[in-house]
């Protein structure tokens, strides 16, 4: 691949001056990992706050689920920041420690640890069929059912493990089975108890049947309940709408190029999705280009970074990825870059 050509080095530095010049105006982003800190206890302190107030009485189940999916996609961010040693650099218990809070608000996750190593080969190997992370969440897959199942549950990526087998070098199973515990199967026992009692009971009413579920679950529905609205609900809203957008931005095939990499999503029917996941569809083709940098500065400095991004022949918008199951189509292009385009203000 190659990561080395003019153009990406010359937008690469466009974007670190946009973000040195950004830093230099607000001397607190110096405070990285403060700022790392307070994002993370601010969205778990939101989170807790609207289950609160959802147990007592006082916020609606759809308001709930809706606004924990938002708090809880800061806590996502947070986590891909610190697989880039974006806060803690420097204290590997601070670094681990931050791993395992933001873990703890995304249940239906993989072991962060885990991810961390399949998501830096990522980087190596974006929209080759090395490329494990992406491929287990649906990229190049057609928009059927099974890509669909892929994106609601990390649990049905077991579907790719015979292709990815056969691909890629790199791919290990068994570590992805084990990553799936223990939150993954702490998230799958809550909303399979909830589908099981609810199951029954739909029996019964239909076929006048009076079967009855197992006695345990039974006696623990109302907290099975709060946690389905809370915790389980939320989690699936979050983690869809994150893996329809960066399945979907991500290229797979006919990638030569970081700048072919990913594209760039700002259509405003896109908005209910880049809601629950930061506007990555927005802000991640940026992360590819510059690496060390937190999601936070990705979206302030995102408008300037466009106009170089476009000069430089990032695409935008291209919704033709839907029907060539993400393929980037190999084209020779020759990038022209208007010199009045790369100018900083």
């Amino acid at each position: 691949m190659k990561t080395d050509s003019y153009a990406v080095q010359s937008l690469r530095a466009k974007i670190m001056q946009l973000d040195n010049g950004i830093r230099q105006r607000h001397p607190f982003l110096k405070y990285q990992s403060l700022i790392g800190v307070l994002i993370a206890l601010s969205a778990s302190g939101a989170f807790l706050a609207s289950s609160t107030l959802y147990f007592y009485g006082y916020l609606p189940m759809v308001l709930t689920i809706v606004l924990n999916a938002f708090f809880c996609s800061f806590m996502h961010e947070l986590e891909h920041d610190t697989f880039h040693m974006q806060y803690f650099s420097n204290n590997k218990f601070m670094n681990n420690a931050l791993l395992m809070y933001c873990w703890l608000f995304k249940p239906n996750t993989v072991n962060p640890w885990v991810r961390k190593k399949i998501h830096l080969h990522h980087h190596i190997h974006s929209g080759t069929q090395e490329d494990i992370e992406e491929r287990l969440i649906g990229n190049g897959l057609p928009y059927t059912l099974t890509r669909f199942l892929v994106m609601i549950d990390h649990a049905f990526c077991v579907t790719q493990f015979g292709k990815l087998k056969r691909e890629s070098k790199a791919f290990k199973p068994h570590l992805i089975v084990f990553a799936l515990f223990p939150m993954h199967a702490i998230f799958t026992v809550i909303w399979l108890c909830w589908a099981y009692y609810y199951g029954v009971s739909a029996v019964n009413d239909v076929f006048k049947t009076n079967f009855q579920a197992v006695a345990l679950i039974g006696s623990h529905i109302g907290v099975i309940n709060f946690l389905m609205v809370v915790y389980v609900a939320p989690a699936l809203l979050r983690s869809f709408s994150l893996l329809f957008i960066t399945s979907s931005i991500h290229y797979f095939k006919g990638v030569d190029s970081v700048l072919k990499q990913t594209q760039v999503l700002t259509h405003w029917y896109f908005l209910p999705f880049q809601l629950f996941c930061c506007f990555f569809g927005e802000t991640h083709s940026i992360h590819h280009i510059w690496v060390p940098q937190p999601f936070y500065l990705r979206h302030l400095i995102r408008k300037q970074s466009f106009e170089f991004m476009q000069a430089y022949g990032v695409r935008f918008n291209d919704l033709g990825t839907f029907t060539r199951q993400n393929n980037y189509e190999i084209a020779t292009e020759t990038v022209n870059v208007p010199s009045h385009k790369l100018q900083i203000s």
